[in-house]
């Protein structure tokens, strides 16, 4: 039977690890970007050609993810919060203390701002070499793969606002809590409580794209939904 997640390396004593909810993500990602994404970006290729673009589409992607949480494990080490380890979930990634408490709300916002400025410059960092080197590609395939890198770290980083804990827009939503003097348990109750509603929301959205015949959307939203439901609890105090 598999863990639930597994160590990729350890950096500054600091352990990142991917958590396997990235097998569903990466199974239903490669197979809309060889089915939709790529044959739309880039008509007329064979069509292995648009498996091997999906494979690179999610590879990138998932260096990405990688690359942003190996800056906010710099970035812990330099500044704080102590960190035990980083787990990777399909969002984004999710701060571990040594002692299994939530980091303090001042170090909390200093990760989550690093994390969100990261994954916004390195979509605009992929548009800008875009633009760049718009004038010497020949071929329209890397500008496609290019323009989906840029366009899905741009995507992601607005979902991981969304109030879901572990997310950061749910550890976002936490840390002001307890800004306020709210209880420390008090206030990840109501992070999981807002992202319970939220999974259940995506969930009957599915539902309703299913009734429409709008069947990968459908999927998305239902994976989406119960993904979220899965990571509510991670890593609370």
């Amino acid at each position: 039977m598999l863990r639930r997640r597994f160590k990729l390396f350890g950096l500054f004593g600091i352990r990142l690890r991917v958590d396997m909810t990235w097998l569903p993500l990466s199974a239903l990602l490669i197979w809309t970007n060889g089915q939709v994404i790529f044959p739309v970006l880039v008509p007329g290729l064979a069509e292995a050609a648009y498996w091997v673009l999906a494979v690179l589409g999610a590879l990138g992607l998932f260096l990405s993810v990688l690359l942003r949480e190996v800056g906010r494990a710099v970035v812990a080490q330099a500044f704080g919060p102590r960190l035990a380890g980083i787990t990777l979930f399909v969002f984004g990634g999710v701060p571990e203390t040594p002692d299994g408490k939530a980091a303090a709300p001042r170090d909390e916002l200093t990760l989550l701002a690093y994390g969100l400025f990261t994954g916004f410059a390195l979509g605009l960092g992929f548009f800008l070499f875009l633009a760049l080197a718009a004038g010497m590609m020949a071929a329209l395939v890397p500008a496609a793969l290019l323009f989906y890198l840029a366009a899905a770290n741009l995507a992601l980083t607005a979902v991981a606002l969304l109030p879901v804990h572990p997310l950061d827009g749910g550890r976002l939503l936490r840390a002001v809590l307890e800004s306020w003097r709210m209880d420390s348990r008090k206030a990840s109750r109501i992070a999981v409580y807002t992202a319970t509603a939220l999974s259940l929301a995506l969930a009957v959205l599915g539902l309703v794209f299913v009734v429409q015949g709008g069947f990968l959307a459908a999927l998305w939203l239902l994976l989406g939904g119960m993904l979220f439901y899965r990571a509510r609890s991670v890593a609370l105090p």
